[in-house]
């Protein structure tokens, strides 16, 4: 089966970097043939058609000197930062290319029905109006009128609060029920599908769980082990509060720190930002002996490959995705708020063997829903 699968754009974020790989690795596994299809606006095209007939020095001095005249201010220096780091992210657009083929369209109109078989919504939060400006072409509007399999693989809402205008709510309910199967990545999407799209919808797996370390471990091309005494950290929102206890639990254990988030609080220090290789973050994660992290995949690759770990509630990003996984692995005494009760997680042992009886059970739920739709 030819499927198409839309999800959030394939910016420099980890987490949602290997949800679309992990969702299309499993589907190919199941003997599919698949692609991302990808919108692009019309400002970005036109930029790219520019770099393409002038050349990427040209471009990039013209758009400085027109942004300089037009804020009356010299952007150089702020140029030279930002160009810093997207050197530093040229790997991890290269495992894009490599890894998750995408189809990238002017306009989703512009995609013909016949092309694919089957069109999959989902993961991460492509269900957030706030992240994605046409939030009706996540519920397939530009497919209407075709003949073909529609399914949500467990797109997320992201926060707590329904952020939908009324007339999205409307919208999006009535293109819901072309679909022929429907799941959500929290409980609160169960509910938030109910109350407001009045349909039904499962809870599932984040794609990145439908593969196992060993899938992973190929991925990187190499089998990893623990490095004793080391600390892995990985924080969205670095705070005072937070980098206290990193402090902490490194004086404590006398532990190696590798951090793989912003290494300050100050986040217009663009130069303290780390972007490795998407490789080279799973193997620090597969090498670590004991996780810091306030990211759901943080707390997904955790259990993924039995780390230790302890997840700093993230409210600002919304708790209902990090409720929702540790309800579900029984490791809701991970989820901490402040410096003691982090203090007193370390050394506190998780059971691997029911996570990964949990983990099994739930991986059977996730790929029982996609035989509904025949994949």
């Amino acid at each position: 089966m030819k499927i198409a699968i839309l999800t959030l754009p394939l910016n420099d974020n980890y987490g949602g970097i290997l949800q679309a790989y992990a969702l299309r690795e499993a589907l190919i596994a199941r003997g599919h043939d698949v692609f991302h299809i990808e919108e692009d606006s019309q400002g970005t095209m036109m930029y790219w058609s520019a770099r393409r007939f002038y050349g990427w020095w040209y471009t990039h001095r013209l758009l400085r000197q027109l942004v300089s005249l037009w804020l009356n201010k010299d952007i150089n220096r702020i140029y030279r930062k930002t160009y810093d780091v997207r050197r530093r992210t040229t790997e991890i657009r290269r495992f894009v290319r490599n890894n998750v083929p995408r189809l990238v369209l002017n306009k989703f109109e512009n995609l013909k029905d016949k092309r694919f078989d089957c069109l999959i919504v989902g993961s991460d939060q492509i269900w957030r109006p706030l992240y994605y400006n046409h939030i009706e072409d996540t519920f397939l509007s530009f497919a209407q009128s075709w003949h073909i399999k529609k399914m949500a693989y467990a797109p997320s809402f992201g926060v707590e609060h329904w952020e939908f205008s009324d007339q999205q709510t409307k919208q999006c309910a009535l293109l819901l029920q072309q679909f022929n199967a429907i799941s959500v990545r929290e409980d609160e999407g169960v509910k938030m599908c109910r109350e407001n799209f009045s349909v039904d919808a499962v809870r599932l797996l984040d794609p990145t769980m439908l593969l196992n370390r060993e899938a992973y471990e190929k991925l990187i091309g190499q089998k990893t082990s623990t490095k004793k005494g080391q600390l892995t950290t990985y924080i969205l929102d670095m705070s005072a509060e937070k980098r206290a206890i990193v402090e902490r639990l490194q004086a404590m254990a006398n532990v190696q720190l590798v951090e793989l988030g912003l290494a300050t609080c100050d986040k217009s220090d663009i130069k303290n930002e780390t972007k490795k290789s998407i490789e080279q973050w799973l193997k620090e994660f597969m090498q670590a002996e004991f996780i810091f992290t306030d990211s759901f995949h943080g707390c997904v690759f955790a259990i993924l490959f039995h780390k230790p770990f302890m997840v700093y509630g993230n409210k600002d990003r919304g708790m209902s995705r990090f409720n929702t996984l540790l309800r579900v692995f029984e490791l809701e005494d991970r989820l901490v708020f402040d410096n003691k009760s982090a203090i007193d997680l370390y050394n506190k042992p998780i059971d691997w063997k029911k996570t990964d009886a949990i983990l099994q059970q739930e991986m059977e739920k996730s790929f029982l829903f996609m035989e509904t739709v025949g994949l």
